[in-house]
């Protein structure tokens, strides 16, 4: 799994990795040892929370948000 750490002085970035993190411990437990877990279960969660609406957003999903930034620029 990787890892994201904010550059330093970008408050914004922390914000938005504290609440992914939030939405993590929906799933997992703040002890949980993801050596233990495996593929399909992290690949289930990443999937739930990639599909759920935002409001930062336009209460569109990340998914969806990457999709069409996606099919953007593959079409220039």
């Amino acid at each position: 799994m990787k890892v994201f750490f904010a550059d330093p002085y970008s408050p914004w970035q922390r914000g938005s990795n504290a609440h992914t993190n939030g939405m993590i411990q929906c799933y997992f437990l703040k002890d949980t040892n993801f050596h233990q877990v495996g593929k399909r279960a992290l690949q289930w969660v990443a999937d739930k929370i990639n599909k759920r609406p935002r409001m930062c957003l336009g209460y569109q999903t990340p998914y969806d948000v990457f999709s069409d930034a996606l099919r953007v620029a593959l079409a220039t």
